[in-house]
């Protein structure tokens, strides 16, 4: 390998029940010798102990770790942006304060991108935890190594934020975002600039739902900006052959939420914003995807209704008469 710089930029905002694994997974990345690490933490203007313990290694690896501490509460979007501005190597990673690398992962992608030249960025699979770091499993089953941009509108949101290694040169994928946006946006960037690479080996260890994630405390403001970097990825591209069979399975996941909250006004509101966003095909995207979300509530009712009767049937009368 040549020798490399990797600008590291790690997001935070009151994560100091996490933020001290996070930080330790870097600075134990086997990077090798040719590798200069540079670590950014950015912290959003954390109230709980998260300055406290950045500080505590800040010390420990004496001008390794750059602790930026914005003054007031900017948000999750626009304290990564000013990360990867300040980011002075020539690749990039992301890592969430409250998801953890697993050793190898830097020196792994690194070498992918220097044999693939071809590929923007390289991402990995992930295992997913609870809070407690129990597992659930991982974040993906297989995945070719390389995939391109209709691929990843097809398949949807698969790739973890946390895993993310991209070619400096391609930082405008983030800095031009607008003002509010999901990593989503950011994948769909890279691959209109050329392919994605994927190790399907989980480098990563991410957090499901933890205190902080804004699955968990935005859920509504993630499915609007979804299908902004949807609508997005179809400006200018010539990419009419997936067109309908993304918008025909967002809209479908539409219709199995609203019937998981029960909640009409939930779908009066996706079918007004959908009528008005859409550019085309309308009825045939709206029919084909409601068609479709409903044969998903099906197969989600009966998938409910066989575990159970397996219970039901694995249960014992211990008085039987």
């Amino acid at each position: 390998m040549n020798r490399s710089k990797i600008s590291i930029c790690v997001s935070t905002f009151n994560h100091e029940n996490y933020i001290g694994d996070c930080i330790a997974s870097i600075i134990e990345q086997d990077a090798g010798a040719d590798i200069d690490i540079e670590i950014l933490v950015g912290n959003d203007c954390s109230t709980d102990g998260t300055a406290q313990i950045i500080d505590a290694f800040m010390q420990r690896c004496s001008g390794r770790i750059r602790h930026i501490h914005q003054e007031v509460n900017i948000g999750p979007f626009e304290n990564l942006k000013s990360l990867v501005r300040e980011a002075q190597g020539n690749f990039v990673a992301h890592l969430d304060g409250d998801d953890f690398w697993q050793p190898g992962k830097l020196k792994a992608q690194l070498r992918f991108l220097l044999d693939h030249p071809e590929c923007t960025a390289c991402y990995t699979n992930a295992w997913v935890v609870n809070d407690d770091l129990s597992p659930l499993g991982v974040f993906n089953n297989e995945l070719p190594s390389t995939f391109n941009l209709p691929f990843l509108l097809v398949q949807g949101n698969f790739l973890n934020h946390s895993s993310i290694l991209y070619r400096a040169e391609h930082k405008d994928c983030v800095l031009n975002c607008p003002e509010f946006f999901i990593d989503y946006r950011v994948h769909i960037a890279l691959a209109k600039r050329g392919t994605l690479g994927y190790l399907n080996a989980p480098y990563v260890t991410y957090r499901h739902a933890s205190s902080q994630s804004m699955v968990k405390l935005s859920n509504q403001k993630v499915r609007v900006l979804y299908l902004q970097a949807l609508i997005d990825a179809f400006d200018n591209q010539a990419l009419d052959d997936v067109y309908d069979e993304v918008m025909q399975d967002f809209v479908a996941r539409i219709v199995k939420d609203g019937a998981s909250l029960g909640s009409l006004s939930f779908l009066v509101f996706w079918f007004k914003k959908l009528r008005q966003d859409l550019k085309r095909a309308k009825f045939k995207i709206f029919t084909l995807g409601l068609l479709r979300g409903l044969s998903r509530i099906v197969h989600a009712v009966l998938r409910k209704l066989s575990l159970i009767l397996k219970l039901c049937s694995g249960i014992r009368v211990i008085n039987e008469r």
